[in-house]
């Protein structure tokens, strides 16, 4: 999401004002039981590209004759109109997200701190493709959001885990608790987080252009479902590349004090919860002061009620049998010595390993974004040690890519991939490289079918699909925003604007 970082604002002065209407409430899902677990994708099995990391691009110097406020670069382009705007009236700054989409352009102001106002409100506002506002629309919170250039549907993944989707009006489709899906709280059960804030085990969400179904990226897992919450598949991703799963066939390790707290208890392990409650009745009732006359009652019971408290505070799961549980090792620290040593005059064989042990979610390759392709057939999935996988429509990985470091944010359209590599985006597409686009600091990347847009402070490009320049324009100050019109495109800056002729639309 990083990718809609630059200002944008509302009005201008050929656009139509609106008046601010409030939503409609949407139907929340909080998802189906689902399966506990899914397949673990085999780096093994799936072609993978090494994508080497370049050097850092140079900034491009400031091209603006002194005296003007945008100057243009490109193969016939003019600036037909340029104004000032009236004192006040220009981009509210508070815009800071745009996305295009298939009819227009999305504008936002997010849900956030406004210095000593306090947390302000969100409002969208749609630009339809001829520059005319569509709708303006006051809404709940917005955070994180996405949309998708070849789609018609808004998503945004609230502060706590809420999943919404809107249309191309800003009326809400359909809404998810995704800390609520069962899948979710599986995995973070089985990785022991214990009391964790449940959001912060959500990563990322997405929902296809036709908002027909929703993406989640979980701890270390990616499930595609339905809009009711209903799975259609899930892939777990592999450990990070310096762990070893090591297999174990030691039985669940139970510590000394909770087996001695079930002896205290007359039981042993493994025991239900059911099992526990029955026995410590049973004990009570034999060893409450008011019914027994032994002179050790009250520190038998007392002894009683600190083994009940003992049991009753851990995990159910570790009063069970289990399968054997997996340890993760560090590669660099891990080794294993076959030996033989003489016991009582006969040689015996040893097996002596050395290594550095940790659990399963410090192992676990978290999800950094999960993203459907434009056109909703394939799935990406960023992990935080810079692995991106591509997968099919119905779950099956196809390809990987090895990157340099995590992306700060990527989407696809039209069959590339656009990554945020911090100074540069990178292009992917078809297992390999096809270019790199030269950028700094903030940017914000729009994919159309036939071009790609590109403008980071004061500077736009307009690029091939592919990064090759086709020209850029410069302006005073920063570019709040960037819209079509039949004239050609508009761009604002907070105190002024211009129509550009020359690019493409």
């Amino acid at each position: 999401m990083s990718f809609f970082s630059r200002l944008f604002g509302k009005g201008s002065p050929s656009a139509p004002t609106a008046t601010a209407a409030p939503m409609a409430p949407a139907k929340v899902t909080t998802g189906a039981s689902g399966r506990s677990g899914c397949p673990e994708i085999d780096p093994a099995r799936i072609p993978c590209l090494k994508v080497p990391r370049v050097a850092a691009f140079p900034l491009r110097p400031d091209e603006l004759p002194k005296g003007s406020a945008f100057h243009a670069n490109g193969p016939g382009w003019t600036i037909s109109r340029q104004e000032k705007f009236p004192k006040g009236s220009g981009p509210d700054p508070m815009f800071k997200l745009a996305f295009a989409f298939r009819d227009g352009f999305f504008f936002v102001k997010r849900y956030e701190k406004n210095g000593v106002a306090g947390w302000s409100g969100s409002t969208v506002e749609v630009v339809n493709r001829d520059g005319s506002l569509r709708v303006r629309r006051e809404t709940d919170e917005l955070f994180r959001m996405a949309a998708h250039t070849e789609g018609v549907v808004l998503s945004d993944l609230g502060f706590y885990g809420r999943l919404a989707t809107f249309d191309a009006d800003i009326q809400p489709l359909w809404t998810m608790d995704t800390t609520k899906l069962s899948m979710v709280q599986n995995r973070a059960k089985a990785m022991r987080l214990g009391d964790r804030d449940p959001f912060r085990m959500i990563k990322d969400a997405d929902v296809s252009s036709d908002g027909s179904r929703a993406l989640v990226g979980a701890i270390d897992q990616v499930w595609c479902l339905t809009p009711a919450g209903e799975p259609l598949w899930g892939l777990q991703m592999p450990i990070k590349k310096n762990w070893l799963r090591i297999e174990t066939a030691e039985a669940q390790v139970v510590p000394e004090h909770i087996r001695q707290a079930l002896k205290v208890l007359g039981l042993s392990f493994p025991a239900t919860l059911d099992e526990i409650k029955a026995a410590r009745k049973t004990q009570a009732m034999k060893w409450h002061p008011d019914v027994s006359t032994n002179p050790k009652a009250d520190e038998r019971m007392k002894a009683i009620n600190d083994a009940y408290r003992v049991i009753t505070g851990v995990d159910p799961d570790d009063l069970q049998e289990g399968p054997p549980r997996s340890r993760f090792v560090d590669k660099d620290s891990y080794s294993k010595e076959e030996v033989s040593v003489e016991v009582d005059g006969q040689k015996v064989g040893l097996s002596i390993e050395f290594s550095f042990s940790v659990g399963e979610a410090t192992a676990a390759d978290w999800l950094t974004y999960v993203r459907f392709s434009g056109d909703g057939k394939r799935v990406f999935a960023a992990t935080s040690s810079g692995i991106l996988f591509e997968i099919s429509e119905a779950g099956e990985p196809l390809q990987a890519y090895e990157l340099s470091c995590f992306p700060g944010g990527f989407q696809e359209a039209f069959g590339r991939l656009y990554l945020n590599m911090e100074d540069h985006i990178l292009v992917l597409g078809q297992g390999k490289v096809l270019g790199r686009i030269q950028a700094s600091g903030k940017f914000l990347v729009m994919p159309f079918s036939n071009f790609v847009l590109v403008w980071s402070d004061n500077r736009a490009d307009w690029l091939t699909v592919d990064g090759a320049p086709i020209g850029h324009i410069i302006a005073k100050g920063p570019i709040r925003r960037i819209y079509s019109t039949p004239d050609g495109w508009a761009v604002e800056t907070r105190q002024n604007r211009c129509i550009l002729v020359g690019p493409p639309i």
